[in-house]
């Protein structure tokens, strides 16, 4: 694998990126979608109707076992993840403070990071 040209943002691999394209909740609902389909297919009365039912009760059953198995793979493996932003609204400049999801009018102070270290250092008592 070729490395990353500098300043070039490091490459993921391609299940990565599938499992960021949707949120855990949207992969659990194609993952019971794919359930479903997989019990239609091995529930012989479901399709009997159909000419070659037998090759569309297979193909269903493929089809949402591996559904299934995508939808809540990614599901348990991004769950546990702290959400992602949500894209609405204006994103805030960087110089402005950022505001409380609780109340447009809480604010967060966050000072700037200081060279010296903490302002308080407490020193452990010595035993004399």
């Amino acid at each position: 694998m070729a490395e990353p040209e500098p300043g070039e943002a490091p490459r993921t691999a391609f299940r990565e990126r599938l499992r960021r394209v949707l949120d855990p909740g949207a992969w659990f609902g194609l993952g019971v979608l794919g359930a479903l389909l997989f019990l239609i297919g091995i529930y012989i009365p479901a399709l009997a109707s159909f000419p070659d039912s037998a090759v569309l009760r297979l193909l269903f059953a493929i089809a949402g076992g591996a559904l299934g198995m995508l939808g809540f793979s990614f599901w348990w493996e991004g769950h546990a993840e702290p959400p992602r932003p949500r894209r609405r609204g204006r994103a805030s400049p960087a110089d402005q403070p950022l505001s409380h999801p609780f109340g447009p009018s809480f604010e967060v102070y966050r000072p700037p990071p200081r060279k010296e270290g903490p302002l308080l250092r407490r020193e452990p008592p010595s035993n004399e």
